[in-house]
């Protein structure tokens, strides 16, 4: 082969490399996919659970619980685990069921298993609501007031009873209560 032929077949072969690595990054997923509108939204609603979470967290430091608060909550918090644990399989259920149930259908289950789930967890969260102190009960009052909302008792003790079913409120609420 002639210098002229190896350049040509140099030229040719530099071509087709960026031609196949075209090729492999168009096939890649890019931040402005078809899904891309779909991933910011899911991380903009985590952003904004996360927020809510810190609120919680940060009201519950602020009411200052007593210990004995602070155990009758781990308490609940620990009676209300392996009924939340259940609820999450049954729910895990339900959802790989859904192609065949329908959507529909699988809502209406989903529904079904939240108010079930509701009625066992929240004679828990009235226990440990009960057991605020009027001085704690206006702190969050007028931390509703701050954001212009009346306090809805009833709305707080489901707040509460969906606090006490997370997974890692047991582990904070020892943490708090071990001696340091």
């Amino acid at each position: 082969m002639t210098k002229r032929n190896w350049i040509a077949l140099g030229c040719l072969g530099v071509v087709a490399a960026g031609v196949l690595a075209a090729a492999a990054v168009a096939d890649e997923p890019s931040a402005d996919g078809p899904r891309a509108g779909a991933r910011r939204h899911a991380a903009r609603i985590l952003r904004h659970r996360r927020g809510h979470r810190l609120s919680a967290l940060k009201l519950a430091e602020s009411l200052q619980l007593s210990d004995a608060q602070r155990q009758l909550a781990l308490d609940k918090a620990r009676a209300a685990a392996p009924i939340a644990e259940q609820t999450r399989r049954d729910a895990a259920r339900i959802l790989v069921d859904r192609a065949s149930a329908g959507r529909d259908a699988t809502r209406e289950k989903l529904r079904a298993l939240r108010a079930e789930v509701a009625g066992k967890l929240l004679p828990l969260a009235k226990e440990v609501v009960a057991s605020l102190t009027p001085e704690q009960r206006a702190k969050i009052q007028e931390a509703a007031a701050k954001h212009g909302r009346a306090f809805d008792e009833a709305r707080f003790e489901r707040r509460v009873a969906r606090m006490l079913a997370r997974p890692m409120t047991a582990a904070l609420l020892e943490a708090k209560l071990s001696p340091r």
